[in-house]
This record gives structure tokens, C-alpha cells and sequence, in this order.
């Protein structure tokens, strides 16, 4: 399995060489995993490099690179649902909220929306060229007086959660 393209393996080569984050939210091509142009929300830290492709809504308002956490416990068998700790500057952008921006996509609210959480070097241009680090949906929204903070929580959350079958079935026929 390929994890890391030509193009990102080559432009983080040598000593000095910058990654940055890009935040997806909205809706994601099933196929491709891919963020769709006109129903997605791109966010990173700056403006000087964001996937081409045809973004219409890119917002350069990520406070801090976000984190995640995982924890799996194999001795007690439990595991704890990965989150995402995305934080976004609460200020406007071409004159308008990241709400307004947001509601604009007409995809209703930004809960249960699907994340994807990626890493671009200047060598990347795509998002086929870029680093799928995380995907998720939005859980948790807490708006303060300069950021935004969304948790986002994998996608194990719909699949662990489900019932299993109480009626034991022998391994052998």
C-alpha cells in the first residue's frame, strides 16, 4: 500500500522543508476520498498554498495545527474513540463569518459533517499528491470570543458501537 506520493516524499526531502495542514469539511467524493469543489470547505494556515482544483471556499483561518488522539487497550479490550481538536480563528474573512461562509455550501449544519484532515508540502498540488492523516465527522462545536473549536470523532464510533449477536455460533461446522 502507497501512503506517501512521489510529490510529497520529494518536496520533504533534505534538512528544511515545511508541511502544512489542510482542514476538509463538507462533502467528500466516495470514491476518491476527496473533498468535493463546490459542497467543501478547505481551511488552512495561510494563503500562500492550497490544493488546486477549483476551491471555491478556502479560508485561511486555522488557529493552530490540530491535534489527535488515539487509545487502544488491549489487555481490558476497550477503545476509545479517536478524536480530532480542530481550532479556527473567529474572525471574519472577506468580510464574512466562517458561519456565513459555511451556510452558503447549502448542506445544512456543520454537525455530522465528514472532516478529512490532510498534509500538503510545497510540492503538493492535489490532494492526490497530499497525506490523508484523519477522517471523521463533526461532533462538538464551542464558539468563543477568538476561535472556533471542533472536535471531530473517527468514523470507528459507527462501526464499535454496533450491537454484536448475544447468541454464540461454534467455530466449527
Amino acid at each position: 500500500m502507497k501512503i506517501l506520493s512521489e510529490a510529497f516524499l520529494n518536496s520533504i526531502k533534505g534538512k528544511d522543508y515545511v508541511v502544512e495542514p489542510v482542514i476538509c469539511i463538507g462533502n467528500h467524493d466516495n470514491s476518491t476520498k476527496f473533498p468535493v469543489t463546490t459542497s467543501s470547505i478547505i481551511i488552512s494556515d495561510k494563503t500562500s498554498h492550497y490544493p488546486t482544483g477549483g476551491y471555491k471556499y478556502f479560508f485561511p483561518l486555522l488557529r493552530t495545527f490540530p491535534v489527535s488522539s488515539h487509545s487502544l487497550d488491549i489487555n481490558d479490550k476497550k477503545h476509545r474513540i479517536s478524536n480530532l481538536k480542530v481550532s479556527l480563528i473567529n474572525a471574519k474573512y472577506e468580510n464574512e463569518t466562517f458561519e456565513q461562509h459555511f451556510n452558503r455550501l447549502e448542506i445544512g449544519s456543520i454537525y455530522n459533517q465528514e472532516v478529512t484532515f490532510w498534509l500538503f508540502s510545497p510540492g503538493v498540488e492535489t490532494f492526490n499528491q497530499a497525506v490523508l492523516l484523519f477522517k471523521g465527522i463533526v461532533k462538538d462545536i464551542r464558539v468563543k470570543d477568538k476561535s472556533i473549536d471542533i472536535t471531530v470523532e473517527d468514523y470507528s464510533e459507527n462501526i464499535l458501537s454496533k450491537d454484536f449477536p448475544k447468541r454464540k455460533i461454534p467455530l466449527t461446522g
